[in-house]
């Protein structure tokens, strides 16, 4: 089992998680149960990513799931401040095409009032 930990930041329109260690199957639900437990409260959530060392696809899938309940609620999960590694796999398997990803937690935020 590989260490993983999040921290969940409420701020007045949005969440921050913010996901720190290796996103494997074997720990991915720590982040689905933290989605979980901040989607129902505000729907608008910003993963973190700058401190995720790795993340396997189904890591990746744990997030699809609940972006698409966040959406027929009117709401975003958007990644923010992926490290390249993160970044190259995220483009690569085509991720980039459902999950919107942003710099900086700023632009994330920006992309809310967007919506």
């Amino acid at each position: 089992m590989s260490d993983m930990t999040v921290t969940i930041n409420e701020e007045t329109d949005f969440i921050i998680l913010k996901v720190r260690g290796f996103l494997d199957a074997s720990n991915t639900g720590i982040l689905g149960r933290a989605l979980e437990k901040v989607l129902f409260k505000i729907n608008k959530i910003i993963i973190d990513a700058n401190d995720i060392g790795s993340i396997m696809t189904y890591g990746w899938w744990i997030v699809v799931a609940y972006l698409n309940i966040a959406r027929e609620q009117n709401g975003d999960i958007v990644i923010a401040r992926m490290n390249n590694k993160i970044e190259k796999v995220f483009r690569i398997m085509g991720f980039d095409k459902t999950i919107k990803a942003f710099s900086t937690i700023i632009d994330g935020a920006r992309s809310f009032k967007n919506n």
